[in-house]
C-alpha cells in the first residue's frame, strides 16, 4: 500500500526521533520488530509511527538501494507475522534530500496489547509487549499492559466507526481537495480508486458485523454537515464590543471542521485584528504590531476544535469583547494537568483525546506537533509585545478557555490605567518578557531596575520563576549562581 503524507510532513521539520518516528542507518529486523509492536500498542494515542529506514540519527540521509525494497519488504512480513496479533503497516520508497529513503508506517492498533519475541533467536521464546517511550522502546509494565487493554475498551471517539452514515453522506469533492493539500501526486494516483478504498486507505473505514462503516474523523471532514452526526459540532461566534450587547454579530460556523477553522479565523479578522507601525526609540526601525497576532488567533482556534470531545453536545464559542478574545470547547484538559499549570500556561499532557483529527488537521498544515499549541500562543504574544494569554478550567474540568488579551496600545488611556492598581503577576510577566525582547540578555536586577523597583521584589522574582517553567525564558549560564548570570527569551 502506499503512504499518503509527504516524507516533509512526517518529520515535520524537526529531524530528530521521537515518540512517533525512527531512523534506522540499514535494516536491523529485531529492534525493527519491537518498534512495530511498539508503534502498534500506541500506548501514548498519538496515531501509531513512522520508521525510515536509510536515514541517521541526527535525520541526516544514507539512502538505501532502490532495488532492495522487494528484499525489505519480504523481510518486513515475516516481521509482522511474528508480532501477535498481526498488526497493520504500509511502505513506501520515498525521496528525501536527494536520496531514497524506504519508509514503514505502523497505524495505531485495535487489538492491543500486541506483543512480541524479544529475540529472533531460535533458541528463545521468551515474548515480550513492547511500548514507545519517547525515541526509545521498552518492555511494558504490568500497568501499561492493563492500560493498553482498557484503551482496547475505550477507543477515542474520533475513531469510533458510525453506523449511521452511508456512502451517500461522503463527498468526494471534499476527499479529492484534501489529497490535493496534502500530497498533489498521490491524487493524481488515487483519482481512479473508488471512496471506499481511498478512505481505507486513510484508516477511516471499518468493518461492523460485514456493514462498512465510515469512523467519525471521516465524517467531521468529509461530509458537508457535520452537526447532523454530531449534535452542536459548530463554533458559535459573537461580536460584543459594548457590554449591553449593541452592535452585536453573530454568526455560527458550520461545515467541515477545517473550513470551520478558517470561517473563524475569518471573523476574528474582521472584527477585532487591527495593526499599527510603532518607532522604536533609538532606532530608525519601526515595528508593526497587532490588537491580536493572528497566528495566535488561529492556533487558539486549532487547539479548541483538535481538544473539543465531539460525544459532548456543546458548540465550541469564541467571543470577542471590547478588550479580549475568549474560546471555551468542551470538555477541560485531562486530570494529569494541574491547576497550578493552567495558572502557570503549561499544558503539557502524555494523552491525546483526537489522534485522527491531529493528523488531519497537522496533514493541512493547521496543526503543529503535540502539546506546543500553548507555547505557540505564548512565543505570538511574546513576539507582539501582548500581555500573555490566561487558561482557564474549573475543578470538574467541565471546560477549557483560553482568554487573549488585547495589546495594551489599542485600549483606551481609561481602560489601561484608569484604576491605579499595581501590577499583578499577568502584568509583571508581561513586562519581563517586553523587557527581554527589546534589550536581549538583562540580569534580574536590570529588569528589575528597569520596572522601577528599588531591588528585586518576592513578586518579580516569582513571575521570573515561572517564565522559566513554561520555557519562554531562560538563564544564559548553566550555573544559576554565575555573579554573570541573566536571562533571554527562549525563541
Amino acid at each position: 500500500m502506499t503512504i499518503l503524507v509527504g516524507l516533509e510532513k512526517i518529520l515535520d521539520h524537526n529531524v530528530v526521533e521521537d515518540s512517533r518516528i525512527e531512523f534506522k542507518e540499514g535494516w536491523n529486523p529485531e529492534p525493527i520488530m519491537h518498534t512495530i509492536c511498539a508503534f502498534s500498542n500506541d500506548i501514548g494515542n498519538l496515531g501509531g509511527g513512522y520508521i525510515v529506514i536509510g536515514m541517521e540519527d541526527r535525520g541526516k540521509p544514507i539512502g538505501i538501494d532502490p532495488s532492495s525494497a522487494d528484499i525489505l519488504n519480504r523481510s518486513l512480513f515475516d516481521i509482522i507475522n511474528r508480532v501477535n496479533p498481526v498488526c497493520r503497516v504500509e511502505t513506501q520508497l520515498m525521496e528525501y534530500q536527494g536520496k531514497e529513503v524506504f519508509v514503514i508506517w505502523v497505524p495505531a492498533g485495535r487489538d492491543k496489547p500486541y506483543d512480541c519475541p524479544r529475540s529472533l533467536s531460535k533458541k528463545s521464546d521468551k515474548r515480550e509487549v513492547y511500548v514507545r517511550k519517547l525515541s526509545s522502546n521498552a518492555v511494558a509494565t504490568t500497568q501499561e499492559v492493563r492500560e493498553l487493554i482498557s484503551n482496547k475498551i475505550a477507543v477515542p471517539f474520533d475513531d469510533w466507526p458510525n453506523k449511521e452514515a452511508t456512502i451517500e453522506d461522503i463527498d468526494r469533492g471534499l476527499i479529492d481537495d484534501y489529497l490535493k493539500r496534502v500530497n498533489p501526486k498521490m491524487y493524481k494516483a488515487l483519482s481512479g480508486m473508488d471512496t471506499d478504498e481511498i478512505l481505507s486507505r486513510l484508516h477511516l473505514v471499518d468493518k461492523v458485523f460485514e456493514q462498512t462503516c465510515y469512523r467519525n474523523a471521516a465524517l467531521l471532514f468529509f461530509t458537508q454537515e457535520p452537526e447532523r452526526f454530531f449534535e452542536n459540532a459548530v463554533i458559535e461566534l459573537t461580536y460584543k464590543p459594548d457590554p449591553t450587547g449593541k452592535e452585536m454579530v453573530e454568526k455560527v460556523c458550520r461545515g467541515p471542521l477545517d473550513s470551520q477553522i478558517m470561517q473563524a479565523v475569518e471573523f476574528v479578522n474582521r472584527y477585532a485584528v487591527e495593526q499599527r507601525t510603532i518607532k522604536l526609540e533609538d532606532t530608525p526601525v519601526a515595528k508593526k504590531i497587532y490588537s491580536y497576532p493572528p497566528d495566535a488567533v488561529e492556533e487558539a482556534i486549532v487547539n479548541a476544535v483538535l481538544h473539543k470531545d465531539y460525544s459532548v453536545r456543546l458548540p465550541i464559542s469564541l467571543v470577542i469583547e471590547s478588550d479580549r478574545i475568549w474560546i471555551r470547547s468542551h470538555p477541560g484538559p485531562f486530570s494529569d494537568i494541574t491547576d497550578q499549570d493552567l495558572q502557570d500556561g503549561i499544558m503539557v499532557s502524555d494523552k491525546v483525546r483526537n489522534a485522527h483529527i491531529a493528523n488531519i488537521l497537522k496533514e493541512l498544515g493547521l496543526a503543529e506537533a503535540r502539546n506546543t499549541g500553548i507555547p505557540l500562543i505564548h512565543q505570538s504574544m511574546i513576539l507582539n509585545g501582548s500581555d500573555l494569554p490566561r487558561l482557564e478550567s474549573d475543578a470538574e474540568r467541565f471546560y477549557f478557555k483560553i482568554v487573549l488579551p488585547i495589546h495594551r496600545s489599542f485600549m483606551t488611556q481609561k481602560e489601561e490605567y484608569g484604576n491605579g492598581r499595581g501590577r499583578t503577576q499577568g502584568e509583571i510577566r508581561s513586562e519581563v518578557l517586553r523587557l527581554l525582547a527589546e534589550n536581549g540578555e538583562m540580569s534580574v536586577k536590570d529588569i528589575s531596575d528597569s520596572m522601577g523597583y528599588r531591588m528585586p521584589s518576592s513578586n518579580l522574582r516569582a513571575a521570573i520563576q515561572v517564565l522559566i517553567s513554561s520555557r519562554a525564558i531562560e538563564y544564559t549560564d548553566e550555573s544559576r549562581n554565575s555573579p554573570m548570570q541573566k536571562l533571554r527569551l527562549r525563541i
